[in-house]
């Protein structure tokens, strides 16, 4: 059951790295993509990391919203440095 749930969601990001540069051919898109992992892993490990034995959870919302805000000031400065 998780090796199937780790499958698709690894087939599920290689589809969202790959995509943008299949259909538009624009490796710039794949940048930003691929900055959002720090987001998705952050809100996984606040939302399901208990389920195996994360204790972050337990350090605060303080602390999440701290991680939460500097993986999004990297998406946030790629999209700056290639938007110009």
């Amino acid at each position: 059951k998780w090796l199937l749930l780790g499958t698709f969601l690894m087939a599920l990001q290689a589809l969202l790295f790959y995509l943008p540069i299949a259909i538009r051919g624009e490796a710039t898109v794949v940048n930003v993509i691929y900055s959002s992992r720090g987001i998705w892993s952050i809100i996984l490990v606040w939302s399901i990391g208990h389920w195996f034995g994360n204790l972050e959870k337990s350090f605060g919302n303080r602390i999440i919203f701290q991680r939460f805000l500097g993986a999004f000031l990297l998406i946030i400065a790629i999209i700056l440095v290639l938007a110009y």
